[in-house]
């Protein structure tokens, strides 16, 4: 038998254990018999040989099941059986204590015997292998007839199995009894007569008792109500008859007289005792209230028909009868959610609504609802077929009651479509903000490589004339560096970590720009048609973002349809979200938005696989054709926009996307002219970074554009050598990540020292700082790494040349103040 025995298994060998100790008892008292008749010989027989008494005494011994030996008074070990042998091995002439786990106990049981007693026990004896043997011992002194102890003889039984089974017994008990004490369902185990043999304390509360031995021996008979005495007398013969009872409802009632409405499940097991039934009691007060309110509330409405009427027909969920399985009434609600009229369910079978995996679960809930007293499951959920073809959501609650004089089942369904939609997206959220949390924490350190690259490549560049075949290459290097930095910070979009300029914009224009650059790329089998609302409203949001947004939407929708073609249909108009529908989307608030929808005509995505489109590295796209991070990239930059992106999709039908992003009031604001003349000066700059690479190179940029540069990558150097002359610098340009100390409290100390100090903070990335709290610390430009030469150059002329401002006085707004309100 493999695995560990039942607790019943474990019992059974206990109790075939016993029975061989009695027959080892049994055999005990014939081989005392025996040696008293072997005594009285070698009496009788005192000219005999020692030889001709030992051959008669090993016939008597050599086959039994015991271990037996002989020694000397003197403790010469000289005869033991085959089942000696087998238990302990060949010991010799050594004496027979060294057998013995302890050896006091070996010299005890000797001394005993010395003295011409008898003794048995159970002790402690080391076996053939090593192994410690639980031995049931009767040892026997053998005596002349002057009464001198001249032998010894040893019988021993090998109980240790018994002993093990014994063991595992009380483990597996141990076991039990915790199990059944930490649960809140009440253990009782009765005999055929219904007298308690053992309960938890759970099931002591429900009697009203204290402690176990206040219900040992007393009849389960006793706790039950008056009412269903009878009954459980029925339930208990069942139970012994068929081997078990399921979805018992009785009512108990303890010795306060409070009655407890329990669901009893049983079943029997056969033990040396005779049938026991393992009973397990649960309270069911609650469901019951529940139950018995809802028939409350049907009788009223039974009571007042027209009331009952209008409030079915007012109620919001669905509400059906069902009768021998076919429908007899629905409520509006119902009709509304499932698309038919009222005439086209009734007198249908409502299984044919029911999606086929959830059927099997109606027929159950439907046949215990029409038995009284059976067990029906306060709520379930489960899927409905609309007429459209699509499936609903919906949770279940069911009545059982006479309708028109026959049994009938009520069943109120609430549709929870969206409720399962929000916690899907919910899901969707987390799994997110995870991989958000990871790509913050590579971003600094891969945003300082990439400025190192794209630094040093400008610096290359510089250095040869445009017409070089390795200036070009330089320059597909500094162009490829910058398409990373910007995947970075999708990244980082995504996840909700990264600041961006948003600005009062118009959306219609975006799309029509990112529509040239798409008529490019997709295959000419696929059509483009816009339908675009020039009137659409005003939005707060990043340009770049919102063609980010399009762009990969489209993509998606070009992939979908690349094999036959099909139409890409991209509208753009404006909607209101109002109390009345703002269930239908999601994390938004009530409000005016611009709606942008793409829509493909291509193969559609199976219903399972829309709860993940918008996890991270998700893709249904062939090695090479999608890194899974676009529209987890669009989901962040809508979520940062405050706005919502929802997807339906059917089977070769197609798929849409629906953005919708909140309108603001204001006019759009123009595009800025880029400056291309590098911005130059002959300032002195103390610049700190921990990374070499970067110091050197950023020091050369600056350096070229005419600075005097004094740079450090130990930020307490940098204050040291600050503290010698504050005056000597005109600007401090410093990282916010460093160890020791880091950027905000290095700046923090300058300005201590010198109020007003022109300061410039970088940052590959950091939870800590933002554009925002820069500028409250007193920093008069915040920057974003990677460094790119322009950017630099232009960042320190504006940090130079902007009018002192005070920490904390917001009298004249600063550059930073005026950045901030663009972007809010």
């Amino acid at each position: 038998m493999s695995g560990k025995p039942l607790y019943e298994e474990l019992e059974k060998q206990v109790q075939e254990l016993k029975t061989d100790l009695a027959n080892y008892k049994h055999m005990e008292k014939s081989f005392q018999k025996d040696f008293q008749h072997f005594k009285s010989i070698l009496k009788i027989s005192k000219n005999r040989s020692r030889a001709y008494f030992l051959d008669h005494f090993k016939r008597a011994t050599e086959n039994s099941n015991d271990a037996i030996s002989m020694s000397t008074g003197d403790g010469f070990h000289w005869y033991q059986n085959k089942a000696f042998d087998e238990l302990f091995g060949e010991i010799g002439n050594d004496p027979p204590a060294t057998l013995y786990a302890d050896e006091k106990v070996g010299r005890q049981v000797f001394k005993s015997i010395m003295n011409g007693d008898s003794w048995t026990g159970e002790v402690l004896m080391n076996g053939k292998n090593k192994e410690l043997l639980n031995i049931h011992l009767r040892a026997y002194s053998i005596q002349n007839d002057k009464g001198r102890v001249i032998g010894l003889v040893g019988v021993h039984t090998d109980i240790t199995s018994q002993r093990r089974a014994e063991e595992a017994i009380r483990e597996s008990e141990k076991k039990y009894r915790t199990l059944i004490e930490t649960t809140d369902t009440g253990f009782v185990f009765v005999n055929n007569k219904g007298q308690v043999l053992d309960a938890n304390q759970t099931y002591i509360n429900m009697t009203g008792h204290k402690r176990l031995d206040e219900i040992i021996g007393r009849n389960v008979l006793e706790w039950t109500a008056d009412h269903d005495i009878e009954r459980n007398k029925l339930e208990v013969q069942k139970c012994i008859e068929s081997g078990s009872v399921q979805n018992l409802e009785m009512d108990y009632i303890d010795k306060n007289k409070n009655i407890t409405p329990i669901e009893i499940l049983a079943k029997t097991i056969q033990t040396h005792e005779g049938v026991t039934i393992i009973t397990l009691c649960r309270d069911i007060s609650e469901r019951k209230k529940a139950e018995n309110d809802l028939l409350l509330a049907y009788k009223k409405l039974e009571e007042s028909r027209e009331n009952y009427s209008n409030l079915v027909k007012q109620a919001k969920d669905g509400i059906v009868v069902i009768q021998k399985e076919l429908v007899q009434f629905v409520n509006p609600a119902l009709t509304q959610m499932l698309g038919y009229d009222a005439d086209q369910l009734k007198g249908q079978n409502f299984l044919d609504y029911v999606l086929p995996d959830y059927r099997q679960m109606v027929i159950d809930r439907y046949i215990k609802s029409i038995k009284p007293r059976d067990n029906i499951p306060g709520l379930f959920e489960l899927k409905l077929i609309c007429k459209s073809g699509k499936t609903m959501d919906v949770e279940l609650s069911v009545a059982g009651f006479q309708y028109q004089n026959e049994p009938a089942t009520m069943v109120f369904i609430k549709d929870i479509t969206n409720r399962k939609r929000i916690e899907v997206q919910l899901r969707n959220g987390q799994k997110m903000e995870a991989v958000g949390t990871a790509t913050g924490g590579i971003a600094h350190d891969f945003n300082n490589i990439l400025g190192i690259i794209i630094g040093n490549t400008e610096l290359a560049m510089e250095d040869l004339p445009e017409w070089s075949p390795v200036h070009m290459n330089l320059d597909e290097i500094k162009t490829a560096s910058l398409r990373a930095r910007d995947v970075v910070k999708q990244l980082l979009s995504f996840s909700r970590q990264s600041d961006h300029t948003h600005k009062l914009i118009q959306i219609h224009p975006i799309i029509k720009e990112s529509v040239k650059l798409l008529r490019s790329t997709i295959p000419s089998s696929i059509k483009i048609r816009l339908d675009l609302s020039e009137e659409s409203g005003t939005v707060n949001a990043d340009p770049t973002q919102i063609h980010q947004i399009l762009i990969n939407l489209c993509n998606n929708a070009a992939h979908a349809m690349e094999e036959e073609g099909g139409i890409l249909s991209i509208s753009l108009s404006e909607t209101d979200v109002d109390e009345k529908n703002i269930s239908y989307y999601e994390e938004i608030k009530p409000g005016r938005y611009v709606r942008l929808t793409v829509k493909d005509t291509g193969k559609g995505i199976e219903q399972p696989m829309l709860a993940k489109i918008f996890d991270p590295y998700f893709t249904t796209k062939e090695i090479g054709k999608g890194s899974g991070m676009g529209l987890a990239v669009v989901h962040g930059i809508v979520n940062n926009h405050q706005g919502t992106i929802m997807v339906e999709s059917q089977l070769e039908k197609g798929t849409v996307f629906t953005v919708l992003l909140p309108m603001v009031k204001g006019e759009p604001e123009g595009e800025k002219a880029l400056i291309n003349d590098l911005p130059i000066g002959k300032e002195h700059i103390l610049f700190v970074d921990d990374e070499e690479s970067l110091i050197t190179m950023g020091t050369q940029i600056m350096e070229k554009l005419g600075y005097s540069v004094t740079a450090k990558t130990d930020p307490q150097e940098a204050l040291a050598l600050f503290k010698l002359d504050p005056t000597m610098f005109d600007l401090v340009i410093t990282d916010m990540t460093m160890p020791g100390i880091s950027g905000d409290q290095l700046i923090q100390k300058i300005l201590e020292l010198r109020p007003n100090t022109p300061i410039i903070l970088c940052t590959g990335f950091s939870k800590k700082i933002n554009q925002k709290k820069a500028s409250q610390i007193g920093v008069r430009k915040f920057i974003e790494k990677p460094l790119v030469k322009q950017e630099l150059a232009r960042a320190i002329r504006q940090a130079l040349d902007e009018e002192p401002l005070n920490p904390g006085d917001k009298s004249k707004p600063g550059l930073n103040d005026k950045i901030e309100n663009q972007t809010n």
